[in-house]
């Protein structure tokens, strides 16, 4: 009887001991939302003069030109969420969020008025501005980069596709003197946002390689 008192008992203790684990886990996770999220506001109201409202949030799901689905690491693992500003009726922020780590790790702001593509590393505070992107031809064809009509269309990009990505990336030019440089252009889902601009290095030489 003794024994069943002590192997009951046992086993109180590790539920018990189980239950406070799992609820300082869950804690902590909501902790480090709520961080996160204050992190977020905070810098969408230094970013935005009005009052902002965060609107609905989308997993993106690209497809390619014989629209059939096509999907990669980085598009399974992130969702969009719009941000309006004041009175405005479509968003003209957007945030990316990692869904394996919950993080918001990048924000872009579409400015349809003087017509500047803004991206911001959230992690790094790296800024990077894009003038005119009302002179690229995908400006016209995605309603003027609505990053959320972008996901539904069934066939963003038919005159010039690429890897599905978002963010700048680095492509190599052409070879000329034993050495070619190396370009740059911001993607969401294939589609190209800006025009393409040399890549510098950290010294403010451009970066290219022997061909």
């Amino acid at each position: 009887m003794k024994k069943i008192k002590s192997t009951v008992f046992m086993f109180f203790v590790l539920f018990s001991s189980a239950l406070f684990f799992v609820s300082c886990s869950n804690d902590n996770e909501q902790i480090a939302n709520e961080t996160s999220n204050k992190k977020v506001d905070s810098f969408l109201k230094s970013f935005y003069s009005n009052d902002y409202q965060l609107g609905k949030k989308i997993k993106p799901s690209a497809q390619n030109l014989s629209g059939n689905q096509f999907r990669s690491t980085q598009v399974d693992n992130f969702t969009i969420t719009e941000v309006f500003v004041g009175d405005d009726e479509k968003a003209r922020g957007y945030l990316f969020e990692n869904t394996q780590t919950n993080e918001i790790e990048s924000f872009v702001d579409v400015d349809r008025t003087n017509f500047v593509l803004t991206s911001v590393d959230l992690e790094s505070l790296q800024v990077e501005v894009q003038n005119a992107i009302n002179q690229m031809p995908e400006y016209s064809l995605t309603d003027e980069f609505d990053l959320i009509k972008i996901i539904t269309l069934p066939n963003p990009n038919p005159t010039n596709p690429q890897p599905v990505t978002y963010g700048w990336r680095e492509e190599p030019g052409a070879c000329g003197n034993g050495f070619r440089g190396f370009y740059r252009a911001y993607f969401f889902l294939g589609i190209r946002f800006t025009s393409w601009e040399p890549v510098y290095n950290s010294d403010g030489t451009k970066k290219t390689e022997p061909c």
